[in-house]
């Protein structure tokens, strides 16, 4: 029996794969991933201080990140997770939740490897508090849409509504841009890096890099905290039909 202890930057993270999708593959190794129904977001990180042994599929991941949760709130320490043959055991103290496995074929899960799809077209980056901005935002105003769009030497990230010319919006300026395009994304997509309406405390900002094949990668800018459990957090979401470069 090998147990593990997930950390809380950890459970952050599959916190937004949970968004991503409610189900989810463990696959032997240290990188985690997951890929939505529809198979246009995907999302992967290393949990670098752990490492699963089998393929473990959890049909609600929610639930069993309640459970992790709810052994470990009476004591500062993390309840063990052990990953058995047929079941995960979650324990702490006299306590354990006994979790069976999903039938693999429930769930569906991200290729074995990806296609190139060639140099990004544009790059650059959102802090943390202008992820906030934007998610709040589109929440409060209902607005569908975030065009990163080129325009007058300038780059902005801009929340909106495409349909509606007089809708309200958020323009946020990135610097400076040497051509004119507009990228855009559905904002519920998006929120997958949200966990319960606030942003993972484990990541500083987004490195986003938007490719002409309509998809845009998302990269996790680690704080040091969660460093020392977690990297190379990814994230590829498609981008809507309509955008031009």
């Amino acid at each position: 029996m090998t147990c593990m202890k997930f950390s809380e930057h950890q459970l952050e993270v599959l916190n937004m794969f949970m968004n991503v999708n409610p189900s989810i593959v463990f696959k032997p190794g240290q990188s985690v991933s997951t890929i939505s129904n529809n198979k246009n977001i995907l999302g992967v990180c290393t949990f670098k201080n752990i490492e699963f042994e089998r393929q473990s599929p959890i049909y609600d991941l929610g639930n069993m990140m309640k459970t992790i949760r709810l052994l470990s709130r009476s004591s500062g320490s993390s309840a063990e997770v052990d990953f058995t043959e047929n079941r995960v055991d979650i324990s702490h103290g006299g306590s354990k939740m006994k979790y069976y496995y999903a039938d693999e074929r429930m769930i569906t899960q991200p290729p074995e490897k990806i296609n190139s799809i060639g140099e990004p077209a544009v790059i650059t980056e959102l802090s943390h508090d202008q992820m906030l901005q934007i998610l709040q935002t589109a929440s409060q105003y209902q607005l569908p849409d975030l065009c990163f769009q080129g325009k007058e030497g300038h780059l902005y990230a801009i929340v909106t509504d495409k349909r509606n010319a007089t809708s309200n919006t958020l323009e946020i300026d990135l610097g400076e841009s040497d051509r004119d395009f507009c990228f855009c994304v559905k904002i519920e997509n998006v929120s997958v890096v949200m966990m319960g309406g606030s942003a993972c405390k484990g990541i500083k900002g987004y490195k986003i890099e938007l490719y002409e094949r309509k998809v845009a990668k998302l990269y996790g800018v680690i704080s040091e905290a969660a460093a020392s459990t977690v990297e190379n957090l990814e994230f590829m979401i498609a981008l809507e039909p309509d955008s031009e470069y």
